[in-house]
């Protein structure tokens, strides 16, 4: 039996790790700068109970992953002397947010000891946001219908949002669970053909469409973004997601449309469309970038923009380069690749179910990537849970390779 087996053999640490992913989709509003996420107060009781049983492990903890602490730490310290004091926002959302995100790692790659229990986290994943995405586009078709409409459930009449307050980051998340759900099988493949799994397949269609639908009507343009690259790697690696996401679009579209009815098209451009938020998103940016030569090594500091100008940037990689300067830039793109490099290795030393499950963490890491290009998402908790669960494969794929009375 794996020593994590052994560790983690408490019902009640894995019943928290479910909760924590069944509460991914939802955030509580406290006020306008401060959302409460219940999946936080989850890991907070695995650490309570668990946290003289979870085991950091080498092979999880890149230096890139690890740059990161000394790095946000570098961006406080130049706001703190740059302005004589720090916002109370930056040390709990930026400083201890970041902190939660690495411990809900520690604890997924402690954890996920099993390809069973790796594939067990996604299907929780996926049948959460397939929940409160059927919850959200009942209410979104209500609202749009003029019946009524539940004002903490979505965004507004206009844009899908779910229980995650912002249309971008459930956008983001919606794409992520997508690309998850149509790469990782629900059944093993030898199962597939028993006519009692019937249901299954029209279960799989029906998430499928909804997923989409929902990814459609959040109007978010960086998760459509996200979803095309992660459409881009899967056209040269994992073609048959193409094959399933394009038919399942355009009925989406169209099922959105007879519902709704043909005016709901003139929505649809008006809200694809928003050239005034391009233009605003694209003089944040370059309002940032006139900042890296203040400071081109460490950055203006952490949190600078939203203290000096109230706003943040809405580009990660831009973010990262103009608030932590070169070296932020070099620590988030090292970030970003090594653990795209640790699932397509996994994926190229692997066949069958696993390989599927690879790729589909692989193509999840770039739907992430492709949403971070409009929107500062490295605090998105499910992007954190894809990135435990690629970096948990590494023992796994060591295991397998390991000669016959070997044990790893």
């Amino acid at each position: 039996m794996h020593g994590l087996d052994r560790t983690h053999g408490s019902g009640l640490l894995g019943g928290l790790i479910a909760l924590y992913v069944l509460f991914l989709p939802i955030q509580v509003p406290l006020t306008s700068d401060f959302r409460l996420a219940p999946s936080d107060l989850f890991l907070l009781l695995f650490l309570l109970v668990g946290l003289g049983r979870i085991r950091l492990h080498p092979w999880a903890w890149s230096p890139w992953l690890l740059g990161l602490v000394p790095l946000f730490a570098m961006g406080t310290l130049v706001t703190a002397v740059t302005w004589g004091s720090v916002r109370l926002q930056v040390l709990l959302q930026k400083d201890l947010g970041l902190l939660l995100l690495m411990s809900s790692y520690a604890v997924i790659t402690d954890w996920a000891s099993s390809w069973a229990r790796i594939r067990c986290l996604i299907r929780l994943l996926v049948g959460t946001v397939a929940l409160n995405n059927l919850a959200a586009l009942i209410d979104f078709g209500l609202g749009a219908m003029g019946f009524f409409h539940l004002d903490w459930l979505n965004y507004s009449t206009h844009r899908l949002a779910g229980l995650l307050v912002d249309p971008n980051a459930y956008g983001g998340l919606l794409a992520l669970t997508l690309v998850l759900h149509l790469t990782t099988p629900s059944v093993p493949s030898g199962e597939r053909t028993s006519p009692g799994l019937s249901w299954v397949g029209f279960l799989d269609l029906l998430i499928t469409l909804s997923l989409t639908a929902g990814l459609l009507l959040t109007f978010s343009r960086s998760a459509w973004l996200g979803m095309a690259a992660a459409c881009a790697i899967a056209l040269s690696l994992e073609r048959r997601l193409l094959l399933r996401l394009l038919p399942s679009a355009l009925l989406a579209g169209g099922l959105v449309l007879t519902i709704l009815g043909p005016g709901f098209l003139d929505v649809i451009v008006a809200m694809s469309s928003r050239s005034s938020q391009v233009t605003s998103r694209l003089d944040y940016i370059l309002t940032a970038l006139g900042h890296v030569s203040e400071s081109p090594l460490w950055g203006v500091g952490l949190g600078f923009h939203a203290a000096r100008y109230g706003w943040i940037i809405h580009n990660t990689t831009v973010w990262f380069l103009a608030e932590f300067g070169l070296i932020g830039l070099l620590l988030f793109a090292g970030f970003a690749i090594w653990f795209a490099a640790v699932a397509w290795d996994g994926a190229s030393r692997t066949e069958g179910s696993e390989r599927s499950l690879l790729l589909g963490l692989l193509l999840g890491h770039a739907a992430m990537l492709g949403l971070s290009l409009g929107i500062e998402a490295l605090y998105q908790r499910h992007w954190w849970l894809v990135l435990g669960l690629i970096a948990a494969s590494r023992p796994l794929l060591t295991e397998r390779a390991a000669p016959t009375g070997v044990t790893a």
